[in-house]
């Protein structure tokens, strides 16, 4: 389940959304939705709060992808450490060392 401050930046962001579209349409579509049907008020209300529930999952996966991703760069890769880097060099030095040897 999605923490208390991504549910909230959640539903910042979707009312965010919902309200940015043109303001007076929407009252109007309101106003007759609420005479119309109680019960489409109920389906509305629950579209929003599954719009909430995946608006948070979904910035919970980009956090965890943005921390998976600072890990993974600082986390020290055998092939790319500096040692490592030295030995390879000083293999390369004994093969090259080997051919000239074997050359004279």
């Amino acid at each position: 389940m999605a923490s208390s401050e991504t549910l909230l930046k959640a539903i910042f962001k979707r009312l965010k959304t919902r309200l940015d579209k043109n303001l007076t349409a929407s009252l109007y579509e309101a106003a007759g939705f609420i005479r119309d049907s109680p019960s489409g008020i109920k389906k509305e209300w629950d579209l929003f709060q599954k719009e909430i529930v995946d608006e948070a999952e979904r910035i919970n996966a980009i956090e965890n992808e943005k921390k998976n991703l600072t890990k993974n760069l600082f986390k020290k890769d055998a092939s790319f450490t500096v040692q490592s880097k030295i030995n390879q060099i000083r293999k390369e030095i004994v093969n090259l060392t080997n051919q000239i040897e074997e050359i004279n």
